[in-house]
């Protein structure tokens, strides 16, 4: 979160297809008591920048079953 300015939910809402080389499109949000919702307004969905480091770091991760790169665990 550090890194990119992107709230919580919206890194946990993170799926693989977002990633492309060098930045996240932020889509969607997730919390714990609804798996699949909608970002706070229309202009949150965005793409941000990441540097090589989280890229690479990224990339790496497994995805949870329902294809999201972070789990709440």
């Amino acid at each position: 979160a550090l890194e990119t300015g992107a709230r919580r939910g919206e890194l946990l809402g993170i799926k693989k297809e977002d990633i492309f080389e060098y930045g996240i499109k932020i889509l969607r949000s997730i919390s714990p008591t609804n798996d699949d919702t909608q970002l706070k307004t229309k202009h949150s969905k965005r793409d941000i920048s990441i540097n090589e480091d989280v890229y690479q770091a990224v990339t790496k991760l497994a995805q949870t079953k329902e294809g999201y790169i972070f789990d709440w665990n």
